[in-house]
Protein backbone atom coordinates (compact mmCIF):
# COMPACT_ATOMS: atom_id res chain seq x y z
CA UNK A 1 0.00 0.00 0.00
CA UNK A 2 2.87 2.39 0.84
CA UNK A 3 4.45 1.64 -2.51
CA UNK A 4 1.23 2.40 -4.40
CA UNK A 5 0.71 5.63 -2.45
CA UNK A 6 4.28 6.74 -3.22
CA UNK A 7 3.81 6.10 -6.95
CA UNK A 8 0.52 8.01 -7.02
CA UNK A 9 2.04 10.95 -5.13
CA UNK A 10 5.05 11.02 -7.48
CA UNK A 11 2.76 10.93 -10.55
CA UNK A 12 0.68 13.80 -9.20
CA UNK A 13 3.75 15.92 -8.46
CA UNK A 14 5.24 15.29 -11.89
CA UNK A 15 1.98 16.04 -13.71
CA UNK A 16 1.44 19.27 -11.74
CA UNK A 17 4.88 20.63 -12.54
CA UNK A 18 5.29 23.22 -15.23
CA UNK A 19 7.42 22.43 -18.20
CA UNK A 20 9.36 25.24 -19.79
CA UNK A 21 10.80 24.66 -23.20
CA UNK A 22 14.37 25.53 -22.31
CA UNK A 23 15.42 25.69 -25.96
CA UNK A 24 12.81 28.29 -26.94
CA UNK A 25 13.56 30.33 -23.82
CA UNK A 26 17.31 30.28 -24.51
CA UNK A 27 16.77 31.25 -28.14
CA UNK A 28 14.53 34.21 -27.31
CA UNK A 29 17.01 35.33 -24.63
CA UNK A 30 19.79 35.28 -27.26
CA UNK A 31 17.59 37.30 -29.64
CA UNK A 32 17.02 39.86 -26.89
CA UNK A 33 20.75 40.06 -26.15
CA UNK A 34 21.45 40.68 -29.86
CA UNK A 35 18.73 43.35 -30.18
CA UNK A 36 19.96 45.27 -27.13
CA UNK A 37 23.62 44.98 -28.16
CA UNK A 38 22.84 46.25 -31.67
CA UNK A 39 20.67 49.07 -30.25
CA UNK A 40 18.18 48.27 -33.01
CA UNK A 41 14.73 47.25 -31.81
CA UNK A 42 11.17 48.42 -31.59
CA UNK A 43 8.31 47.78 -29.22
CA UNK A 44 4.67 47.55 -30.16
CA UNK A 45 2.35 47.73 -27.17
CA UNK A 46 -0.88 45.78 -26.68
CA UNK A 47 -2.04 47.41 -23.45
CA UNK A 48 -1.83 50.85 -21.83
CA UNK A 49 -2.03 51.04 -18.04
CA UNK A 50 -2.71 54.69 -17.12
CA UNK A 51 -2.82 56.09 -13.62
CA UNK A 52 -6.47 55.79 -12.65
CA UNK A 53 -7.96 59.18 -11.87
CA UNK A 54 -11.52 60.43 -11.42
CA UNK A 55 -11.42 61.71 -15.01
CA UNK A 56 -10.51 58.29 -16.39
CA UNK A 57 -13.18 56.65 -14.24
CA UNK A 58 -15.75 59.06 -15.69
CA UNK A 59 -14.54 58.26 -19.21
CA UNK A 60 -14.77 54.54 -18.49
CA UNK A 61 -18.28 54.89 -17.05
CA UNK A 62 -19.41 56.77 -20.17
CA UNK A 63 -18.48 53.79 -22.37
CA UNK A 64 -16.01 55.73 -24.52
CA UNK A 65 -13.02 53.41 -23.96
CA UNK A 66 -12.23 50.67 -26.50
CA UNK A 67 -13.93 47.28 -26.12
CA UNK A 68 -12.44 45.14 -23.37
CA UNK A 69 -10.93 48.15 -21.61
CA UNK A 70 -11.26 49.63 -18.14
CA UNK A 71 -9.96 52.84 -16.55
CA UNK A 72 -6.72 51.11 -15.53
CA UNK A 73 -6.16 48.82 -18.52
CA UNK A 74 -6.79 49.97 -22.08
CA UNK A 75 -6.62 47.62 -25.05
CA UNK A 76 -4.32 48.98 -27.79
CA UNK A 77 -4.62 46.08 -30.25
CA UNK A 78 -5.37 47.60 -33.62
CA UNK A 79 -4.02 51.04 -32.63
CA UNK A 80 -0.83 52.19 -34.26
CA UNK A 81 1.94 52.64 -31.69
CA UNK A 82 5.68 52.13 -31.33
CA UNK A 83 8.81 52.93 -29.41
CA UNK A 84 11.93 52.51 -31.52
CA UNK A 85 15.61 52.52 -30.54
CA UNK A 86 18.07 52.92 -33.44
CA UNK A 87 21.63 53.55 -32.35
CA UNK A 88 21.64 56.75 -30.32
CA UNK A 89 18.20 57.87 -31.55
CA UNK A 90 14.89 57.07 -29.85
CA UNK A 91 11.44 57.74 -31.31
CA UNK A 92 7.94 56.96 -30.12
CA UNK A 93 4.29 57.37 -30.88
CA UNK A 94 2.19 56.03 -28.00
CA UNK A 95 -1.51 56.80 -27.53
CA UNK A 96 -1.97 58.58 -24.23
CA UNK A 97 -4.77 58.04 -21.73
CA UNK A 98 -4.60 60.20 -18.66
CA UNK A 99 -4.67 63.78 -17.52
CA UNK A 100 -2.54 66.74 -18.43
CA UNK A 101 -1.21 68.81 -15.58
CA UNK A 102 -1.46 72.56 -15.12
CA UNK A 103 1.13 74.48 -17.05
CA UNK A 104 1.16 72.08 -19.97
CA UNK A 105 1.63 73.43 -23.45
CA UNK A 106 -1.49 73.92 -25.52
CA UNK A 107 -0.51 71.87 -28.53
CA UNK A 108 -3.14 69.46 -29.79
CA UNK A 109 -1.04 66.30 -29.48
CA UNK A 110 -2.96 63.67 -27.62
CA UNK A 111 -0.28 60.99 -27.95
CA UNK A 112 3.16 60.76 -26.41
CA UNK A 113 5.50 61.58 -29.27
CA UNK A 114 9.23 62.13 -29.30
CA UNK A 115 12.10 61.71 -31.72
CA UNK A 116 15.74 62.44 -31.08
CA UNK A 117 18.78 61.70 -29.01
CA UNK A 118 17.98 61.02 -25.35
CA UNK A 119 20.19 62.09 -22.48
CA UNK A 120 21.21 59.97 -19.50
CA UNK A 121 20.67 56.76 -21.51
CA UNK A 122 21.68 53.70 -19.46
CA UNK A 123 21.35 49.96 -20.05
CA UNK A 124 21.65 47.40 -17.27
CA UNK A 125 21.10 43.65 -17.26
CA UNK A 126 19.77 41.64 -14.34
CA UNK A 127 21.74 38.44 -14.85
CA UNK A 128 19.64 36.45 -12.37
CA UNK A 129 16.39 37.23 -14.20
CA UNK A 130 18.04 37.65 -17.61
CA UNK A 131 16.20 40.91 -18.28
CA UNK A 132 17.29 44.38 -19.36
CA UNK A 133 16.38 47.76 -17.92
CA UNK A 134 16.95 50.76 -20.16
CA UNK A 135 16.47 54.24 -18.70
CA UNK A 136 16.58 57.56 -20.49
CA UNK A 137 15.17 61.04 -20.55
CA UNK A 138 14.17 62.95 -23.64
CA UNK A 139 12.65 66.39 -24.23
CA UNK A 140 10.19 67.17 -26.99
CA UNK A 141 9.19 70.83 -27.27
CA UNK A 142 8.02 71.86 -23.76
CA UNK A 143 7.70 68.37 -22.30
CA UNK A 144 10.29 66.09 -20.71
CA UNK A 145 9.78 62.34 -20.56
CA UNK A 146 11.51 60.00 -18.14
CA UNK A 147 11.31 56.50 -19.66
CA UNK A 148 12.10 53.08 -18.18
CA UNK A 149 12.03 50.13 -20.59
CA UNK A 150 12.07 46.63 -19.14
CA UNK A 151 12.79 43.92 -21.70
CA UNK A 152 12.16 40.33 -20.64
CA UNK A 153 13.82 37.20 -22.09
CA UNK A 154 10.49 36.00 -23.56
CA UNK A 155 10.58 39.22 -25.67
CA UNK A 156 7.78 40.88 -23.67
CA UNK A 157 8.29 44.50 -22.67
CA UNK A 158 7.12 47.14 -20.26
CA UNK A 159 7.45 50.89 -20.87
CA UNK A 160 6.99 53.22 -17.88
CA UNK A 161 6.70 56.90 -18.78
CA UNK A 162 6.69 59.83 -16.39
CA UNK A 163 6.10 63.20 -17.97
CA UNK A 164 6.60 66.75 -16.82
CA UNK A 165 3.10 67.62 -18.06
CA UNK A 166 0.99 64.44 -17.75
CA UNK A 167 0.12 61.71 -15.28
CA UNK A 168 2.27 58.59 -15.55
CA UNK A 169 1.42 55.60 -17.74
CA UNK A 170 2.78 52.11 -18.47
CA UNK A 171 2.60 50.17 -21.73
CA UNK A 172 2.95 46.39 -22.07
CA UNK A 173 3.91 44.80 -25.37
CA UNK A 174 6.55 42.92 -27.32
CA UNK A 175 10.07 43.77 -28.42
CA UNK A 176 11.23 42.83 -31.91
CA UNK A 177 13.72 43.69 -34.60
CA UNK A 178 12.97 46.92 -36.45
CA UNK A 179 10.57 46.38 -39.32
CA UNK A 180 11.82 47.81 -42.58
CA UNK A 181 8.99 49.48 -44.45
CA UNK A 182 8.94 48.99 -48.20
Amino acid sequence: MKYLLTIILAAVLISCGTSKDGTAYAESAKVLDALVAAEAFQIESDVANPMVTSGLNALSNSGLLPAGSSAGRINLIGNSNFLRVEGNEVSAYLPYYGERRTGASFDNKSAIEFDGEPYSYTVSKDEAKNRYTIKFEITEKNETYSVILTLFPNLKSSIDINSSNRTSIRYDGRVEAIKVEK
